[in-house]
């Protein structure tokens, strides 16, 4: 091999550590960013608690059970809202509430008041946990 051959492998070599490495960084970092920023991850005490809150057709009643200071599961035990928007739309943010561990999303479109509603009960229930109010048995 000549020089310059060798001289393109050892750039292309190196231009490519520094992409992996670069890529490796950003992946630390969002990881990072999911565990800190909105999360709240610590800041409630275990147990079972229930919220509530105001939707577009009625109340919304939820049911948060926290493990490790973290939320470890989500119901919804009763809504007034309609199934195929606001039920829909809150099964949606169920599932966010679950995977970002945090309230501190953003609405699903079209269903803006059922999901405030929504939140505002996981809201509810998280206030208890922070205070250390479970359900009683």
């Amino acid at each position: 091999m000549d020089k310059q051959s060798l001289l393109v492998k050892a750039v292309m070599g190196s231009v490519l550590v520094l992409i992996f490495a670069g890529l490796l960084a950003i992946e630390s970092c969002i990881s990072y960013e999911k565990e800190t920023s909105g999360g709240i991850a610590g800041m409630y005490k275990d147990g079972e608690y229930e919220g509530s809150g105001e939707g577009y057709s009625g109340k919304v009643h939820v049911w948060v059970q926290i493990y490790q200071g973290s939320i470890s599961d989500l119901e919804i035990l009763y809504h007034e809202e309609d199934e195929l928007v606001g039920g829909a739309a809150m099964e949606e943010l169920l599932g966010m509430v679950l995977d970002t561990n945090s309230t501190t999303i953003d609405a699903v479109s079209g269903a803006t008041q059922s999901s405030a509603g929504f939140l505002e009960a996981v809201d509810s229930a998280l206030e208890k946990a922070s205070s250390g109010m479970p359900v009683p048995d």
